[in-house]
């Protein structure tokens, strides 16, 4: 798993993917 917390570039990318 990605720590979400390591990017909050990366959190938003990843939210949009859960999409």
């Amino acid at each position: 798993m990605i720590p979400y917390s390591a990017s909050p570039r990366i959190n938003m990318i990843i939210t949009t993917y859960e999409e």
